[in-house]
């Protein structure tokens, strides 16, 4: 569940995104004066404010970092790290959780047996 301070935050994101739109067109700019004009807009408006926008849901990180473990060779987690545009370092941290759970599923599996 969000804080509050978080439901705030992206409230006044939303509201100062849509002034500074809502302003930069009754400008009639076109373009990338309209883009830049609406950056201009958003940062005078709500500079300062953070937040955090993730990349996909659950399900899509999911089907992502299988498709990251099936691709892996053992050398290409920079190649790897450029596909699926993320660091390198998370790549090794999907590789190391799978290899991890795997482990447990095997220790489990042997401990059943």
């Amino acid at each position: 569940m969000a804080s509050k301070r978080a439901k705030d935050d992206l409230n006044a994101f939303v509201k100062g995104v849509h002034k500074a739109v809502s302003t930069a067109t009754k400008e009639k700019l076109k373009g990338e004066a309209l883009s830049a004009r609406i950056i201009e807009l958003i940062y005078e408006d709500i500079g300062g404010l953070v937040i955090y926008v993730p990349r996909g849901f659950r399900e899509h990180t999911t089907a992502r970092n299988q498709l990251i473990i099936e691709q892996y060779n053992g050398q290409n987690v920079k190649e790897l790290a450029h596909m699926f545009g993320l660091s390198e370092q998370w790549i090794y941290k999907i590789l190391s959780t799978a290899l991890e759970k795997k482990r447990q599923e095997e220790e489990t599996e042997d401990e059943t047996n």
